[in-house]
């Protein structure tokens, strides 16, 4: 099987030269407001550069791309620079869009505090500095242009500012369409999108998506079931059951995009068969469930495939797949 690796306080409203605390953000920058927003259905993937959409179009970043997350008319995106990671602190944050030049936000992100929300029309960043102890959340309506920053759940409990925050988890857990869920200092927070203002969340309280089993469709309909032979196949809460239709006899199931489309890899080659030496190809697939509309694609085969930025909280955004006995 494919293996995946796996913030009640009153908002400020940033001034016009930007987000304050330092960071000094272009207000009449293209990528504050949205014009022609892009496809966010189905899966969303990054090759190289070339970030692809489910209906054919790609978005060119002019680099080759590390994380990203959608949003508004593009993708708001992390380069690669030197050797790759899936972990990266202080990072520039750039915004490409259908054939306009990329350009620098001004914000800088780490790993665990860079979402969008799912219908793309909020970007979230958690600012973070380590050495001086101190945290704010910043919010961006993509539709509107408004912007956010607060404060709440980022003072430690202590006077020992930097230790306590530098031994902490801060990070932001999860999203929806109406709130983003954060681990902050004083606990598990939630933060309206459209006015920054947030609230502690009890012990019982959800997060969208986190600890989800990646196998069961996010509306819990289908779920994924593995096989040794490599012939993963679906079944739903009825009993019904859909084996893929992926013109290969291997395959493996991973994740949902979303309710009706899952993830995996189309394996081709002689590896099956136990020969010395013999290497298989796999490739990216996706299927639409329960329509059993397959497709692979052929330039993934031993490339590093790069998902959207927290497409859940419990596993990363990258696995490697290529050739392999």
């Amino acid at each position: 099987m494919t293996a995946l690796r796996h913030v009640v306080v009153l908002a400020v409203v940033l001034t016009a030269a930007g987000c304050g605390d330092g960071v000094d953000l272009d207000d009449d920058a293209a990528w504050r407001t949205t014009s022609d927003p892009v496809e966010l259905s189905g899966l969303t993937w990054a090759m190289g550069s070339a970030v692809h959409f489910s209906d054919g179009s790609t978005i060119d970043t002019g680099a080759r791309v590390q994380a990203f997350v959608t949003g508004g008319d593009g993708v708001f995106f992390v380069p690669i620079v030197g050797r790759y990671d899936t972990s990266f602190s202080d990072a520039d944050l750039f915004f490409a869009a259908p054939e306009q030049e990329p350009v620098d936000t001004g914000l800088d992100v780490d790993s665990e505090g860079l979402r969008s929300s799912p219908d793309g029309t909020h970007l979230v960043v958690l600012d973070a500095d380590l050495e001086k102890g101190s945290a704010v959340m910043r919010f961006f309506d993509l539709s509107s242009g408004a912007t956010h920053t607060s404060e709440d759940g980022m003072k430690p409990r202590s006077s020992d500012r930097v230790d306590e925050f530098s031994e902490s988890e801060v990070e932001i857990l999860g999203i929806d369409d109406e709130r983003v869920y954060v681990r902050a200092l004083e606990g598990r927070f939630a933060y309206d999108l459209s006015t920054g203002e947030g609230e502690e969340l009890g012990e019982s309280d959800d997060v969208p998506d986190y600890g989800r089993d990646p196998a069961t469709s996010p509306d819990g309909e289908w779920r994924i079931l593995e096989t040794a032979s490599h012939t993963d196949y679906l079944v739903n809460t009825s009993g019904d059951k859909v084996v893929p239709d992926v013109g290969s006899d291997r395959w493996d199931l991973g994740f949902w995009a979303d309710d009706s489309t899952v993830v995996g890899t189309r394996v081709e080659g002689p590896g099956g068969t136990g020969e010395p030496d013999a290497r298989d190809s796999t490739a990216l697939m996706t299927c639409v469930i329960p329509a059993n509309e397959c497709e692979a694609f052929e330039e993934t085969s031993g490339e590093t495939v790069v998902y959207p930025h927290g497409l859940t909280a419990v596993y990363a955004t990258t696995y490697r797949r290529g050739s392999g006995t």
